[in-house]
């Protein structure tokens, strides 16, 4: 195994820089939480000794809702700040949620706009949701797939927000309502979020890591990576290549397939080292988050909180403040930090004469957009790359957001390496190729169509189901294959049968009209489809609505299996029973 790395450390988005006057800085607000992946807390552990335990204490500035300068805070997450929110504001918010909780919204979102219509309403939308969501994405929420929630934005159920509005106004005013993954997290004492990779690095071999090493080009055809070395050119050979860079980057450089229509966007770290004492007001936070467009940052990390990441904690202390701009952006790195400090001031967070440090950096790649297109992007390139033997991971060479995170990149790893020597599928990253039938099966596709669709309909005729039956290819996203998965291991569990998707060893709910039907081979298809329609029945068929079935029909191959999602429409007759 050989790791090329183009800096001389390890690391990194998630490396630790130390500036001209000692202070130490992130790339960002990075943290360790238990996201369930046992493996990354052992090996972290393993990695460094000394660790901090720390509970989040972030607020929203919600100053423009107030009409007035500075800063006004309010809990974190900002949708649960409702009840505080200024009366006529408030008032209108609750209309919206009031009107989704007696009538649940109907379809799926096309775009994360529709998401949050569906389920806050038009005026968080306008009043947080946009403004926030551009300064972080730098792109309308209306330009932005639904699929990257997941857990990344708190809902607010009803008898939520009936808490809340019970709640004192004083106590509601100071609360950090502890969602989210991260409302615990470590931090290492020294060093900074580096310090893990370096520490976890120098326990491995060190013959696996080659530092200053930039990848010039790959060439799938020979598999042959060709990097600099120093100030030599190098070629090294390699069976199976696992690529960390920006998936965009790849593809235009083995040109393997069309340019990905895939986008990013940058952002600036500016870090600002202050004298003590520290402003009384941030003492207890962690990190607060601006939606304020007067002021360039998205999030101000109160970094000096975490570790030990100045020269002297007794006389000093910090903030990392994070701006993201689109690539094409024009503003300089130098404009940045000066309207970054501009904008620290603005909100009282600091004073010039406490500066003692300035520190800054742009980073090209800040964050993956997960546009509507994105998931199919991704998909058209993963394919091509397997093929010969390529795989990409990590926050840009997955390009992810909803799996980008330290934790969720550590895991990309273990579970690539898992699947490439002891033959175990990978869970975490979902490359989308299940969802692109490749072109050699095409023909075992339509024949197994062709005799399903027969089977079925004789099948129909014998039991007198008064409907014919049509079997169509469908196209699922991954987010819904996704779903399906953990609907099947639902009722598997319900169930206690070993596979879920063996029909033979388990009989279908007689009420279910969306029957979710997997089968582990094609010889076995044609038996599977006939078990489910003897067991189904429809008493509440609308002959104007046809009931329709998801066949999910599994073909096992290596290195990965291949997902074909179909889809059978019974189409009624005039009359049914």
């Amino acid at each position: 195994m050989v790791l090329l790395e183009q800096e001389s450390f390890p690391g990194g988005l998630s490396c630790t820089v130390k500036d001209a006057k000692g202070f130490l800085w992130d790339m960002g607000g990075h943290i360790t939480f238990n996201h369930n992946y046992p493996y990354y807390e052992k090996a972290t552990k393993w990695a460094v000794d000394e660790w901090n335990d720390l509970a989040r204490n972030c607020m929203v500035d919600m100053n423009y809702l107030y009409g007035k300068p500075g800063i006004h805070l309010v809990p974190y997450p900002a949708q649960f700040a409702v009840p505080l929110f200024p009366e006529k504001v408030k008032n209108s918010c609750l209309k919206d949620l009031k009107e989704r909780y007696e009538k649940a919204p109907e379809g799926n979102p096309e775009n994360f706009e529709d998401w949050v219509l569906q389920h806050f309403g038009p005026t968080i939308l306008e009043k947080f949701f946009k403004p926030y969501t551009k300064k972080v994405w730098t792109v309308e929420p209306l330009k932005m797939s639904p699929n990257w929630v997941g857990t990344r934005v708190a809902k607010l159920p009803q008898e939520k927000l009936e808490e809340l509005c019970a709640m004192d106004q004083e106590e509601l005013a100071n609360a950090d309502f502890g969602w989210g993954p991260n409302s615990f997290f470590t931090f290492p004492k020294y060093g900074g979020t580096g310090n893990v990779w370096s520490s976890m690095a120098k326990k491995l071999p060190n013959q696996w890591f080659h530092y200053n090493s930039k990848v010039l080009a790959v060439n799938h055809r020979q598999k042959t990576v060709e990097y600099l070395d120093g100030e030599e050119t190098k070629s090294l050979q390699y069976d199976v290549l696992l690529n960390t860079s920006p998936i965009d980057q790849l593809v235009k450089n083995t040109q393997i397939t069309a340019p990905l229509d895939i986008v990013h966007n940058k952002v600036f770290i500016v870090g600002v080292g202050l004298k003590k004492p520290m402003t009384p007001f941030l003492e207890k936070f962690t990190w607060l988050y601006f939606p304020d467009k007067n002021v360039p940052f998205f999030r101000v990390t109160i970094l000096s909180r975490y570790g030990e990441v100045t020269p002297d904690s007794e006389k000093y202390w910090s903030v990392m403040c994070e701006c993201a701009r689109p690539i094409d952006d024009p503003i300089t790195e130098e404009e940045m930090v000066q309207e970054t400090l501009n904008g620290l001031v603005l909100k009282d967070m600091i004073t010039r004469e406490a500066i003692e440090s300035v520190f800054s950096i742009t980073l090209p790649y800040g964050y993956p957009i997960p546009t509507p297109n994105r998931d199919r992007e991704l998909a058209r390139a993963h394919a091509e790359l397997e093929k010969a033997s390529i795989y990409s991971r990590g926050r840009f060479g997955g390009w992810k957001y909803e799996a980008s995170n330290q934790d969720h990149c550590f895991i990309q790893g273990k579970e690539f390496i898992d699947r490439m020597v002891l033959g175990e599928p990978e869970k975490l990253y979902k490359t989308g190729i299940s969802v692109m039938p490749r072109e050699d099966d095409r023909k075992e596709v339509d024949d197994l169509l062709s005799v399903a669709e027969n089977r079925i309909n004789v099948n129909l005729q014998t039991a007198n189901l008064p409907f014919t039956c049509a079997l169509e290819p469908q196209a699922l996203g991954t987010r819904q294959i996704e779903e399906e998965e953990a609907q099947l291991g639902r009722i598997s569990e319900t169930e206690k049968v070993s596979d879920p998707r063996d029909l033979n060893q388990r009989r279908l709910p007689r009420n279910n009209t969306d029957l979710h039907l997997g089968v582990r081979t094609a010889a076995r298809c044609e038996i599977s489809l006939q078990v489910a329609l003897a067991d189904a029945h429809f008493p509440d068929a609308n002959p104007s609505s046809p009931a329709v079935l998801r066949i999910r029909k599994y073909l096992r191959r290596q290195p990965s299996p291949t997902f074909y999602p179909l889809e059978i429409r019974l189409l009624f007759s005039s009359s049914t029973r």
